[in-house]
């Protein structure tokens, strides 16, 4: 009897197992197929290759950024509302003095002459440089983020604001405060030597240009962080601190501390 109880007993336990594994097998059919049909339904996206005059390259991926930036973010913002300003750029232009002029220098021209630039025109220059910068300024290669910045910036950096540490809280603390849409900047202001944290609305580019040199930005309209962050502006805010290009940024605070205006002759 206690042999024929165990035989049953691991005929049993023998079925049990049986079926357990089938179902982990069907589960993990059904969520392959799941997955399959996920990628199916949203391929993965590339980078445009339409003509374009103004809108500058993306010099990564588009899922380059990942985690902190997705590839469907990237998606909708580079390929198709950055792209899109380009069109309105050159339709914009079309025909008129602007037409051989670069973004910047319109911005310029709008700077000094502004009633000679008509606002729409005004607004889709700004979105372009704005939005040219805002790539450049960030980079998927960790070796080029914070461990490259240089040591004249870092130096600078930490002479103006203390530490590293408060740098980056104040630039947060001035994304936080743009309300409705907006960019906020990081410049080296050549009149007084020093770096400024500044924010924009809309497409503004700051002012006054001659001054200002952009060393990064980020843009803070709702399409550019809405889909990862939804409202938590301050956590895209850091996130995007996260994947800095520092050796770029750094390049280009070294070029405009070494060409700095003289207050006293400005």
């Amino acid at each position: 009897m206690i042999s024929h109880h165990g035989a049953s007993s691991g005929n049993r336990h023998s079925t049990t197992s049986t079926k357990r594994k089938l179902l982990i097998f069907v589960g993990c059919v059904v969520a392959i197929s799941v997955v399959l049909g996920m990628i199916h339904s949203h391929p993965r996206r590339t980078v445009h290759i339409l003509p374009r005059v103004y809108q500058d390259a993306l010099p990564y991926d588009l899922y380059a950024l990942e985690p902190h930036i997705s590839g469907e973010t990237m998606h909708y913002h580079y390929n198709e509302l950055d792209y899109a300003y380009d069109k309105k750029l050159q339709a914009a232009v079309s025909g008129t003095k602007f037409e051989t002029m670069s973004p910047l220098n319109i911005l310029i021209e709008n700077e000094t002459q502004s009633s000679q630039v008509p606002v729409d025109m005004a607004n889709w220059a700004g979105q372009i440089v704005n939005h040219n910068i805002f790539w450049k300024s960030m980079t998927p290669n960790q070796k080029t983020q914070a461990v490259t910045i240089s040591a004249k910036l870092k130096g600078k950096i930490n002479t103006d604001y203390n530490n590293f540490d408060v740098f980056g809280n104040t630039v947060i603390t001035k994304a936080k405060s743009i309300f409705g849409a907006g960019w906020t900047w990081v410049v080296y202001n050549s009149r007084t030597n020093k770096i400024d944290v500044l924010t924009t609305h809309n497409g503004d580019y700051p002012t006054p240009i001659a001054d200002l040199t952009v060393l990064f930005n980020i843009d803070i309209w709702e399409h550019s962080y809405y889909l990862d962050y939804a409202t938590n502006r301050e956590e895209y805010v850091k996130n995007v601190l996260a994947v800095l290009n520092w050796e770029h940024i750094s390049d280009v605070f070294e070029q405009a501390a070494a060409t700095k205006k003289d207050p006293e002759n400005h």
